[in-house]
C-alpha cells in the first residue's frame, strides 16, 4: 500500500514556489538623468484655543492647497542619496522660484539650496525640505528583503520617526506595518502596489516637550516601478494632532489644540 502511495505522490505536479519581489523604488533619477516630479497637496488645522479650564476662547481654522511641478536632474549620488542636483519649477505659482533653476548640494545632514533671482527665505526652506528626503522617508517603509505578494512587514516605528524628522518619539506605544498588496504591467512597467500604516506617538517636537503625546498618523499607498524607471505614484493621507501652551496678549496661559490633517498626490517619471 505504502508503494502505491508513494508512486502517486511521485507522479503528481509540483507546486511552483511563490514568487517574490525585491520592492527598490526610485525616488530621484540616476546620474546624468532627469525625471518629471508633480505634486497636489491639501493641509487643513482646525486650531481651537482653551484657557487654562478647558473652555473654548477662539478658533483660527487654517486650510491650503499646493500644487508643486518640477523636472530634476541629478548630478551626483553618493551611497544611495542624493548630493547634488537641480530642479527647474514650474509650480508652485505663488513662490519666487517659479521658472527659475535651484541648485541643492547636500553635505553632512544639511542641504544648501542656491539660484540668482529666488528670495533667500524660500531657498532655506526648500533646502530645510531636502533634510528628510523622499528617498528616506519612504525607504524607511520598504521591506530589506525580497517579499511575496500578500506579505506583510514591520516597520520599526523608531527609523521611521527617525527619517520624518521626528527625534523623541514613544517607541514603545507606536506601531508601522507594509504589506505588499499585489505586482503587475501597467504603463509600459512592472508595477509594484505597497500599503503602509502607521500611528507614531510623537513626545516632541521642533519647539520642545509637547504638553501630552501626539498621534501622527497615516496611511499610503506606494505604485511604484520595480523595474529600474523612476514611474511612481504615492498617495498619502494622515492626521496629525497635538497641543501648543501659549501666552495670550493679556498674559494668561491659553492651549492651542491642533487637529492637522493633509492628503498629497504625488506622480514621477522619467522626463523624456
Amino acid at each position: 500500500m505504502h508503494k502505491l502511495l508513494l508512486a502517486l505522490l511521485l507522479t503528481q505536479p509540483l507546486l511552483a514556489a511563490e514568487p517574490v519581489y525585491k520592492i527598490a523604488f526610485r525616488f530621484f533619477p540616476a546620474e546624468g538623468r532627469s525625471m518629471h516630479y508633480h505634486a497636489d497637496q491639501s493641509f487643513d488645522d482646525a486650531m481651537v484655543v482653551t484657557d487654562a479650564s478647558g473652555k473654548e476662547v477662539d478658533k483660527k481654522p487654517f486650510a491650503a492647497k499646493e500644487e508643486v511641478d518640477y523636472i530634476e536632474t541629478m548630478t551626483a549620488i553618493d551611497r544611495g542619496i542624493a548630493v547634488d542636483f537641480t530642479r527647474r519649477y514650474s509650480k508652485p505659482d505663488d513662490k519666487s522660484y517659479k521658472g527659475h533653476t535651484v541648485h541643492f548640494v547636500r553635505m553632512g545632514g544639511k542641504v544648501q539650496a542656491t539660484s540668482n533671482g529666488v528670495e533667500l527665505k524660500e531657498l532655506q526652506s526648500l533646502a530645510r525640505g531636502e533634510e528628510n528626503s523622499d528617498a528616506e522617508q519612504f525607504g524607511a517603509m520598504l521591506p530589506k528583503q525580497p517579499v511575496a505578494v500578500g506579505q506583510t512587514w514591520k516597520v520599526e516605528p523608531l527609523s521611521l520617526a527617525k527619517s520624518l524628522g521626528f527625534t523623541d518619539v514613544d517607541g514603545a506605544h507606536s506601531e508601522a506595518s507594509a504589506k505588499l498588496v499585489g505586482v503587475s504591467d501597467r504603463n509600459g512597467h512592472r508595477i509594484a502596489t505597497v500599503d503602509v500604516n502607521f500611528n507614531l506617538l510623537v513626545l516632541s517636537d521642533k519647539d520642545g516637550k509637547l504638553p501630552k503625546p501626539a498621534p501622527f498618523r497615516a496611511t499610503i499607498r506606494f505604485d511604484g516601478a520595480i523595474d529600474g524607471s523612476t514611474w511612481m505614484h504615492i498617495s498619502v493621507k494622515g492626521g496629525f494632532s497635538a497641543q501648543q501652551k501659549i501666552t495670550r496678549k493679556d498674559g494668561k496661559e491659553a492651549t492651542v489644540n491642533h487637529d492637522f490633517k493633509f492628503a498629497v498626490e504625488m506622480q514621477t517619471e522619467d522626463a523624456r
